[in-house]
């Protein structure tokens, strides 16, 4: 059984949807519902709104947009990561608010050094931006890279100085 909710932010809405198990999949920027039925379809099953099963998760989320919170600390649920996704997004955590690595020093943490670009991907498939803070890594030439929200970098850009974080 999953469940969602919404709410509106300075960044757009921020979606999320959750099991009994954790946060499953966060939306920043998304029209809920079509990140909604797009989950749906990837899950098999109906996800059915409900505000007070999600109020711990979207309550943080928002906290931390908004910069009342440096820290999401809500239960995950994994399932949807494959094994290289989850060991390289569970190392997010790892990067401190405030600070970046790039793609090359995580894929090196990670014991694949050379395999940037496949780091690139695992963080480009997400499925929780701001819970596993995928924007807190950047190219090695100081660029943003990429970031998988409807205004891409603009978005990684401003969490960046949310936190403090100063990009040439």
């Amino acid at each position: 059984m999953y469940w969602w909710s919404s709410r509106k932010t300075t960044l757009g809405a921020i979606t999320v949807i959750v099991s009994a198990r954790g946060l499953t999949a966060v939306s920043l920027g998304d029209v809920p519902e079509i990140f909604v039925a797009r989950m749906e379809s990837r899950l098999g099953t109906t996800i059915k709104e409900n505000l007070q099963r999600t109020e711990k998760a979207i309550t943080q989320l928002c906290e931390y947009v908004e910069g009342e919170r440096r820290e999401i600390d809500t239960p995950l649920d994994l399932h949807l990561l494959s094994a290289f996704q989850r060991d390289i997004l569970l190392r997010l955590r790892s990067i401190p608010t405030g600070s970046v690595k790039t793609y090359g020093e995580l894929a090196r943490e990670a014991g694949r050094p050379g395999s940037a670009r496949a780091v690139g991907r695992a963080l480009a498939t997400n499925p929780l931006p701001l819970a596993l803070p995928c924007h807190r890594v950047i190219a090695s030439d100081g660029g943003l890279g990429g970031f998988s929200s409807p205004r891409g970098v603009e978005d990684k850009a401003a969490l960046l100085a949310l936190e403090g974080v100063r990009i040439p």
